[in-house]
């Protein structure tokens, strides 16, 4: 089996349509204007999807590789296949009449959903003769990008400000990867510039309205398509994600949406985004109807998803889908992260978004006999450590 992956398209206007490569990491060069970059999906050939893929069990995202970019086994760590776990007592805690699950993301290779992305970056990175890798990154992506480059043999440069935790360094470094500190405001700025001037491939985001990777958002889908594996061919009644950019909360709905376009669900599930209270730009963009859209500084030990920006695809789908956008306050993530640790997980407090948002829930959009599920992208040891 093979890729069946056709084009990057537009995400503005799907009329708009790109060879696969090269990867257009600027977002759209045609859709896009100086106030606004519209990112890129990619296109398939879903007229030739075996179906047969959907009936056997994924050990791996090789499993998906007719829907996914084109990638190569060899620079797998063993990403995917992550346990989705029955959670009773948080189901009590929260009064659900729904059962609750937990999709356990930190099970990954490096501990986060962020390695998803990463494979498919950099198997899009090996295909364009890239010099290395570039992250601007002080958490989980750049670790990930780091892991990753290392198993392909590619030089990795990782871009953290200042603050960045000893403990987050070590993680990085133990990859012989570059870390090069700088201004929070200079971040991107000196990403651009290993792009243009050493020839790197960019693993993150360097626009001014965030645009990310078009192959990597596409390693989410497969979130989506393990879920309804897991949850006996069928989709549940929503999915709650923690949201910075929008990128996975885009991965998992576009997952769904290939489903549903592939006659194997019959509705999707309902698509909440979880953000910080004190920040939340995806949630003040549609509530507003304003966008692009940029905070001033604020303050949230949710750094994971700490975001003063907010990209398009997460607008673009909660314009297209049932959907929620909540926002949740720093005590409420804490004491998710407190209750997660009765039912034997350790969370990220930015991964426990997905848990605290459970009490603001609009239920009446939920059918009670589908299941809710809360990704939990990150473990806990990712979490700043005060006073360090």
């Amino acid at each position: 089996m093979t890729s069946l992956s056709t084009s990057q398209n537009s995400l503005f206007d799907p009329n708009i349509k790109h060879p696969l490569f090269p990867v257009l990491i600027s977002g759209c060069p045609l859709s896009s204007n100086d106030l606004v970059q519209y990112p890129l999906e990619i296109g398939y050939d879903y007229s030739k999807v075996d179906h047969s893929i959907f009936s056997t069990k994924a050990t791996s995202l090789n499993h998906w590789q007719q829907l996914l970019p084109p990638i190569d086994q060899a620079h797998s760590l063993g990403e995917g296949n992550t346990p989705l776990l029955k959670a009773p007592r948080l189901k009590t805690q929260y009064a659900l009449p729904n059962d609750l699950f937990l999709k356990i993301e930190s099970a990954n290779p490096t501990w986060s959903h962020k390695d998803r992305y990463n494979f498919c970056v950099i198997n899009a990175a090996v295909k364009s003769n890239a010099k290395g890798i570039v992250v601007a990154s002080s958490g989980n992506h750049g670790a990930s990008a780091a892991a990753y480059a290392a198993r392909a043999g590619l030089h990795c440069t990782v871009i953290v400000s200042h603050d960045c935790p000893p403990h987050i360094l070590k993680f990085i470094s133990s990859y012989n990867a570059e870390i090069v500190k700088v201004s929070h405001d200079l971040r991107w700025p000196t990403l651009r510039q290993y792009v243009l001037e050493k020839g790197y491939h960019p693993a993150s985001n360097y626009t001014d309205t965030p645009t990310g990777h078009p192959f990597g958002v596409e390693g989410y889908k497969t979130i989506a398509y393990e879920l309804f594996q897991q949850l006996h061919f069928s989709a549940p009644g929503a999915v709650l994600v923690p949201t910075g950019y929008g990128e996975l909360f885009f991965g998992i709905w576009k997952g769904f949406n290939e489903l549903k376009t592939l006659g194997l669900i019959d509705a999707m599930p309902v698509m909440v985004s979880c953000e910080p209270m004190c920040g939340g730009p995806l949630h003040k963009a549609y509530i507003s109807g304003e966008f692009p859209i940029s905070l001033e500084t604020f303050s949230t030990k949710a750094y994971a998803i700490a975001c003063r920006k907010t990209g398009y695809r997460g607008l673009y789908v909660l314009k297209k889908a049932l959907s929620q956008t909540l926002l949740v306050s720093d005590p409420d993530m804490l004491e998710a992260q407190t209750l997660l640790g009765a039912e034997g997980v350790w969370s990220e407090l930015s991964s426990a978004s997905s848990v605290a948002a459970l009490k603001h829930l609009d239920l009446t959009q939920i059918s009670p006999k589908k299941p809710i599920v809360s990704i939990i992208t990150s473990s806990g040891f990712k979490d700043l450590i005060e006073n360090q």
